[in-house]
């Protein structure tokens, strides 16, 4: 039977440092880690590393596999090594158990938080590491992400592997790299961005006699959206609530790059217009 491990901690806590060392003492086969599959033995099986990403919200969806096709290819490869046990980065148990679902696996067995299995001072060190000089550690040998992904600034860190059943330790080698997001600086958007495009994309429904209101709310590159309109009499109000509501999901995540989690439209009242 397959098991699932969950290794949760804060964003650089050090836990792509020390994911390594923990799947060997668990056992397991494959490390899923920011998007990426990787073997016990350090190879990149599949996937998108959220760490190329140009963005913070598009690294968010790399890690949850959001992406249909990249939801696809690491199934696959799943399904094809069928690992007896796998081990799960993610900030929080919320973001695992969204992994689980979103490769079809199993319940998760146990979760491990990083602070039980790491000294706070070595969490310090890592967090430096991240918020101070923007590195991020892939778990994996250099000429492997090299291999896998060119054109990146890395550079190798070697990790001394203390085998709990043998006596010999094991000197692997992981890769540090600086993503895109870490050095170009943080880009938030304004609710009230997102208001004024949704404002602006409902102009072209002369269908639509009157905006009330529109509510959004955004957290980890997710939205929820909430827009209460009036209606001109005549309308098939269902049919043109629901192409409403599909052009606007892909007009706000192709240009935002949020998730649209939830997008509801109510219409409050009808209006009727004499014919000219």
């Amino acid at each position: 039977m397959q098991e699932v491990f969950a290794f949760v901690g804060p964003s650089g806590s050090g836990k792509s440092y020390h994911a390594i060392e923990l799947a060997s003492d668990l056992n397991t086969d494959i490390i899923i880690d920011d998007g990426l599959l990787i073997t016990i033995s350090g190879r990149i099986a599949g996937g998108i590393s959220s760490k190329l990403q140009l963005t913070k919200v598009g690294a968010i969806k790399a890690a949850l596999f959001t992406d249909d096709n990249h939801q696809k290819e690491a199934i696959k490869i799943l399904n094809d090594l069928n690992p007896r046990a796998i081990l799960i980065l993610g900030t929080s148990n919320k973001m695992v158990e969204k992994i689980v679902k979103r490769l079809n696996l199993v319940s998760i067995y146990k979760f491990i938080n990083i602070i039980d299995i790491v000294d706070s001072k070595q969490i310090r060190t890592a967090n430096y590491f991240r918020k101070q000089l923007g590195k991020h550690i892939i778990p994996a040998p250099t000429i492997e992400v090299t291999r896998t992904f060119p054109n990146i600034i890395i550079e190798a860190i070697q990790t001394l592997l203390k085998r709990k059943k043998s006596l010999n330790p094991r000197l692997l080698e992981q890769t540090i790299i600086r993503p895109h997001f870490s050095y170009l600086g943080r880009i938030i958007i304004a609710n009230r961005a997102i208001e004024d495009l949704v404002r602006g994309m409902l102009r072209y429904y002369t269908d639509i006699a009157k905006i009330n209101n529109i509510k959004i709310k955004c957290e980890a590159g997710n939205a929820i959206l909430s827009i209460h309109l009036d209606l001109i009499f005549g309308v098939k109000i269902s049919q043109y609530v629901q192409t409403i509501q599909r052009n606007l999901k892909e007009g706000i995540e192709k240009c935002t790059d949020f998730n649209i989690v939830s997008l509801d439209v109510t219409i409050d009242d009808l209006e009727f217009r004499k014919t000219p």
